[in-house]
């Protein structure tokens, strides 16, 4: 199942990172792109669950989220550096 998800959030952001590739965004985008799962979860978390789900550690659903959607992010970053440089190189007319 994480694998699953791993590909389907990764090709995701790695379409939407080829996309701002192409047209040129700086790097500093790709910040914004890995944020994406982080505050996704964290947001999830905090609205459908009252108990935490990661373990007794933590306080906050919305804390174990933004941790669990940056494990996420670190996952699928592959994918969305990938469609990122993909795209730059897209651009330049070397691919």
């Amino acid at each position: 199942m994480t694998i699953v998800l791993i590909l389907c959030l990764g090709l995701m952001l790695g379409t939407v990172a080829w996309g701002t590739g192409r047209a040129g965004a700086p790097w500093a985008v790709l910040a914004g792109i890995a944020a994406v799962p982080v505050v996704g979860v964290a947001v999830w978390f905090s609205v459908t669950n009252t108990q935490v789900p990661v373990g007794e550690g933590f306080d906050e659903p919305g804390f174990s989220g933004a941790l669990v959607g940056a494990v996420l992010a670190l996952l699928c970053a592959p994918m969305w550096v990938g469609g990122y440089v993909m795209g730059r190189k897209g651009r330049k007319g070397s691919l």
